[in-house]
């Protein structure tokens, strides 16, 4: 039997695959090229995320569930994939980093001005008290004038202007984290008791784990289905009353950086290649049917004229 599948990861215990589910759009909406879902228009194309949890066995005893992305999603969470390899490399000289490195100087010699300025008042207020002690009480221009020499050692550091070595580099791990959160309705299912097929989808990236420490496996993909009632909006707009969810099955894994790139790739690829092979035709097609609308209109034009 022929595959959909276009890529997978395997975790413990459990799989996760991303399936062809593309399709075209309308000839008549041949520049939407992907189709959009709905009564107007051509069913709506999806890549479909499967996971397969074998935790507690297999055959009954497993849990399958799906949901559905755009591709658009697809190239989002690739994007963040590109953003988590290697590491950045900053030249120093840079002139944020040269103004910083400034500032913080700037800021150290002032610290250590006051600090300083501590320290003199206290080493000169005990030299008065130890003269007072000894009756050899010294003359207020005498205290004055030590007391400005002291302060003025200290003016004097932080008034020498600022000295930054440049050149070099400074590295950092590349890192970027994302949650994409996502609820979707099957309104064209629903039952006579108002109830349709519900996915939820969760996909996020974090970095770290909850202790600080880096994470193995950063990628984080859960998906709820059940049973939900259908809410319709005054302009049409389904959703679901997340109060009346029921009958669910959940799964979720833990991917690595690796494993998720590898997908993202190629299910990127697949898109690109699918869209080569089969939205050519249908832009050619199309623009030809809206040349001979347009030149068809010309006519009337002419002939009421």
């Amino acid at each position: 039997m022929v595959s959909t599948i276009i890529a997978k990861a395997n975790g413990k215990d459990k799989v996760i695959d991303f399936r062809d589910y593309l399709n075209l759009a309308n000839t008549d909406e041949y520049a939407m090229m992907h189709g959009i879902g709905g009564e107007k228009h051509a069913r709506v194309s999806v890549i479909k995320v499967v996971i397969c949890d074998y935790t507690h066995g297999t055959g009954e005893n497993s849990k399958t569930v799906n949901a559905n992305i755009s591709p658009t999603t697809v190239a989002k969470l690739l994007e963040v994939c590109k953003r988590n390899i290697g590491t950045v490399v900053l030249p120093n000289d840079m002139a944020p980093l040269v103004e910083q490195r400034v500032h913080q100087s700037d800021m150290k010699k002032i610290a250590n001005m006051q600090f300083g300025v501590l320290r003199q008042v206290i080493k000169f207020c005990k030299s008065i008290q130890n003269a007072a002690q000894a009756k050899k009480m010294p003359g207020l221009d005498v205290i004055a004038g030590s007391l400005v020499a002291m302060l003025e050692k200290e003016k004097t550091a932080v008034l020498e202007p600022t000295q930054v070595q440049n050149g070099g580099f400074f590295t950092y791990p590349a890192h970027c984290d994302i949650t994409h959160v996502q609820d979707r309705v099957h309104a064209s299912k629903q039952g006579p008791d108002g109830y349709a097929p519900v996915q939820r989808l969760t996909i996020s990236h974090q970095t770290y784990r909850q202790d600080g420490s880096l994470s193995r496996y950063p990628w984080y993909i859960n998906v709820t289905n059940g049973m939900a009632k259908v809410r319709v909006s005054d302009i049409g707009a389904t959703s679901f009353d997340p109060s009346s969810l029921k009958d669910t099955e959940e799964a979720f894994i833990n991917v690595s950086e690796d494993d998720m790139y590898r997908c993202m790739v190629r299910v990127e690829r697949y898109i690109d290649a699918w869209e080569k092979l089969n939205c050519l035709p249908l832009i050619k097609e199309g623009l030809a049917r809206r040349q001979s609308e347009v030149e068809s209109y010309r006519n009337q034009q002419k002939e009421g004229l």
